[in-house]
């Protein structure tokens, strides 16, 4: 699949990337996360396009075509849901950790999963734009703008090491500072030189317990956010007018014992349709 022109070579940040293990909460600032089958735990982009099972057709490529396809879904039935993954880092700015979010495919697409979720405003997201994938039929069709298109200096046009290193170098961080978590083993291992990599697929893993310990510190922290974020409380009284507790209107599921239990209300594991 396209990326776009791959960046020059990332120069070695002088911290050396160390395991999880031996990092103090303290250090680690700023947390990037992929999209598909990492904070949400099916491939949206290539269901949408049709490339794997899960979505009926139409297809859509583009990502105007593709956020309006999600709000197809979405009328018709709950389709995709992100995963506990970014409530559970605590938000944003929680410990004064800032989270990336980073995919191949549709920034579009990523913003209204998210968005629908209620995490949208806790991120940052680096995706690709238009129909830099092509266009399918429906892609084709006179779909109203989106103003969840995302803007050009979001467009990622460089190999996660590249963009990462950018980033992190706009915001004077260093290689200790930042982690990536990510589904894919060759994406982990490319910013090996740059930052901590994190090998994560979907709900499961030491991994995830790692990335917790680091972004949360204890459960004294999410309670401190909870009672300074007011988003957070509306989210929670919203989704519980819903039958059970977890969102629109479906018990959690898939949620790790270790979660404290007022998020674990939150966020869940959707079924597709």
């Amino acid at each position: 699949m396209p990326e776009g022109s791959e960046g020059p070579d990332c120069e070695a940040v002088s911290e050396e990337a160390a395991s999880t293990s031996s990092i103090s909460i303290s250090n680690v600032k700023h947390v990037y996360l992929d999209f598909d089958q990492t904070i949400c735990v099916v491939h949206v982009f290539k269901q949408l396009a049709g490339w794997e099972p899960g979505v009926d057709p139409p297809h859509a490529l583009s990502e105007r075509g593709q956020i309006h396809r999600l709000k197809m879904l979405n009328a018709a039935s709950p389709s995709f849901g992100a995963s506990w993954t970014a409530r559970a880092l605590g938000g944003r700015n929680s410990n004064m950790v800032q989270i990336i979010v980073l995919t191949k495919g549709m920034l579009g697409a990523c913003a209204y999963v998210l968005e629908q979720e209620g995490l949208l405003h806790f991120v940052e997201i680096f995706g690709l734009l238009g129909a830099a994938y092509g266009e399918l039929d429906f892609d084709r069709l006179a779909l109203q703008p989106s103003r969840l298109e995302g803007m050009p200096e979001k467009q990622r046009c460089q190999s996660t090491a590249s963009l990462i290193q950018k980033h992190m170098r706009a915001r004077r961080a260093t290689g200790a500072s930042a982690v990536l978590v990510s589904c894919d083993p060759e994406e982990v291992e490319s910013v090996a030189s740059v930052c901590l990599g994190i090998l994560a697929t979907g709900l499961e893993g030491r991994e995830m317990a790692e990335l917790r310990r680091l972004c949360l510190d204890s459960e004294q922290a999410i309670q401190r956010l909870w009672r300074e974020v007011p988003e957070l409380q509306d989210s929670e009284r919203t989704h519980r007018k819903g039958k059970g507790r977890g969102i629109k209107g479906s018990p959690a599921r898939n949620v790790h014992d270790a979660i404290p239990e007022l998020f674990s209300s939150l966020v869940e594991t959707l079924n597709i349709r």
